[in-house]
């Protein structure tokens, strides 16, 4: 059953924020945040998104931001759920990333847009997601210490401005 607009999200929501997923060749960015303004949601579906990776090891941060709304953050940890690494990309190949704005509560989904990401930042996030594999394994509790020690050091603009690779798509 295909995900659509206007329905329940079919899985549960840990928590509101942003939420970056690699699996078995996809990558997806679900989005779910409280009293959605229809500009929001707007910008979600049509405006401008930029892009950043942002590394603080042994973390990836996956950083985010659609028309006017700021720049949001999911960081991100191959071991948390360890699936077979991403394939090297080559060339101009690119990755398609499903981003997915979900309103709480109710879980309903206002947003499904599917985005072609520049062969560039396509490729630099297939290699950090691939060097953290081969890095030793850590559990929720060393994942947890280590954003929080990122977020005390680092607000989102700050790991925006210091971002390994950026991107804007759209207008």
């Amino acid at each position: 059953m295909a995900l659509e607009v206007g329905q329940e999200y079919p899985k549960s929501i840990a928590f509101e924020g942003g939420q970056y997923n690699y699996y078995d060749g996809y990558h997806d960015l679900l989005l779910a945040y409280r009293g959605l303004e229809q500009w929001e949601i707007d910008d979600v579906r049509n405006a401008a998104a930029d892009f950043a990776l942002f590394a603080n090891p042994p973390l990836l941060f996956l950083l985010y931001r659609f028309g006017s709304v700021g720049w949001g953050n999911c960081p991100y940890c191959w071991h948390l759920g360890p699936v077979t690494p991403p394939e090297l990309l080559a060339g101009e190949q690119r990755i398609s990333l499903t981003v997915t704005l979900v309103e709480l509560p109710g879980n309903v989904v206002r947003v499904i847009r599917a985005i072609s990401l520049p062969p560039d930042f396509s490729r630099a996030l297939v290699d950090q997601i691939r060097v953290q594999a081969t890095t030793p394994r850590i559990d929720r509790m060393t994942y947890i210490a280590a954003i929080n020690r990122t977020y005390a050091a680092y607000t989102v603009d700050l790991m925006a401005s210091h971002a390994l690779i950026r991107c804007r798509l759209g207008a």
